[in-house]
């Protein structure tokens, strides 16, 4: 009985590998194999790419079985490398060593082993926005990685610019001490609850306070998302809501799938490809970085209806600098604006005429005709 619950147990955490989707020959640098190490799926040549999306499968899996079936064009990194949307991100899958029964490193050691391999592929160097899509015990293995950047290089780790938990055992798995039962791999040991392992509590506590200093600093990044299964996986939850549960951005996000299912997408306008994949787009530095410059206007706008003149002018400067640092114009006209309205407050009409004209420059420029309407009345009061 105990052994058809280990094969059972385990069975629900691996699928099937197959042969990998055939990718242009000056993109494909690694086929996905059950026991290759881990590698560029693709690489752009002569470095076209700055951005890199990173894969971590779980415990018992590997980059041939986690993702769905490389044989089939549902297979997740066959679907990125075909989506317009990713077309200027390298992908890169991790593969470490998993087995039902034997002994294996445990997760703090994968970690700072595929630490090592990132670092002596001078990935750091090479991407300016790197990103990680998590399943299960990957997403333990992925805060381990960003908890050691985390003592080791800020600037780094900074560079990991969004993260996404799917079904990660945050507070431990019930089935792994039972598992651990058959088996030498300390993997599972290292996910028994948290109520009873101290290495998982510790990593949790590390990764909220990884977070905590980000937001201290006032750092935006890495961005922190969470998903769970709703599902049985037979007749249990392997990671169920609350041992999922962890510090994350945004809501804790419901998947209506299994265990399994968390990672196998079968098409990209439905879950799970389609919610991940809109994370990642969030995470991205523009996104975050014009979210920030949309809350700065908004409250040099208050300052100025306050009566704080000086607040507001640097408010909406910082805000510009945003701006301008992602290259939104529209964002761009509406600070101008802003600042020629505070400017004709304060009795300053040539330099409220000249913030209304660069704003209808850019405009006129865009084709935004409501925009033009807005500049315009606000040149005719000046």
């Amino acid at each position: 009985m105990l052994q058809w619950l280990f094969v059972l147990t385990v069975g629900t955490l691996v699928g099937c590998a197959g042969n990998p989707n055939q990718l242009p020959d000056n993109l494909q640098t690694c086929l996905p194999a059950q026991d290759r190490p881990s590698c560029f799926y693709i690489e752009a040549s002569q470095q076209e790419h700055q951005k890199l999306l990173i894969f971590v499968h779980g415990v018992f899996g590997s980059v041939a079985t986690t993702w769905g079936s490389p044989q089939k064009p549902s297979f997740w990194p066959a679907m990125v490398a075909t989506d317009p949307r990713f077309v200027d991100y390298d992908l890169y899958l991790i593969n470490y060593r998993t087995p039902y029964i034997g002994q294996a490193p445990n997760i703090h050691e994968i970690a700072s082993n595929e630490l090592g391999r990132i670092l002596s592929r001078k990935i750091f160097d090479r991407y300016d926005e790197i990103y990680i899509i998590a399943h299960s015990m990957g997403g333990l293995i992925a805060k381990s990685i960003l908890t050691q950047l985390q003592g080791q290089n800020v600037t780094q780790l900074r560079q990991i610019k969004g993260v996404v938990f799917l079904s990660t055992p945050a507070q431990g798995a019930d089935l792994a001490p039972l598992v651990a039962w058959f088996s030498l791999n300390p993997q599972l040991g290292n996910m028994e609850r948290a109520s009873l392992n101290a290495y998982i509590a510790s990593l949790e506590d590390q990764w909220i306070q990884l977070l905590e200093n980000r937001n201290k600093s006032n750092a935006e990044f890495p961005q922190a998302y969470c998903a769970y299964e709703t599902l049985r996986t037979g007749a249990v939850f392997v990671v169920p809501r609350e041992l999922a549960s962890s510090r994350c951005d945004g809501p804790f996000h419901p998947m209506p799938f299994n265990h399994f299912g968390m990672a196998e997408p079968t098409r990209s306008d439905d879950d799970p490809y389609l919610w991940v994949m809109a994370k990642i787009l969030d995470a991205g530095t523009s996104t975050v970085i014009r979210r920030r410059a949309e809350k700065l206007l908004q409250s040099a706008e208050k300052l100025m209806i306050a009566g704080d003149q000086i607040g507001a002018r640097q408010t909406f400067n910082e805000s510009r600098a945003l701006y301008r640092s992602i290259n939104d114009r529209i964002g761009l006209s509406h600070v101008l604006v802003g600042l020629a309205q505070l400017e004709q407050l304060l009795g300053h009409n040539d330099q409220a005429r000249n913030a209304y004209m660069e704003a209808q420059t850019i405009v006129k420029g865009e084709g935004n005709r409501r925009g033009e309407a807005v500049v315009l009345i606000g040149l005719g009061n000046v």
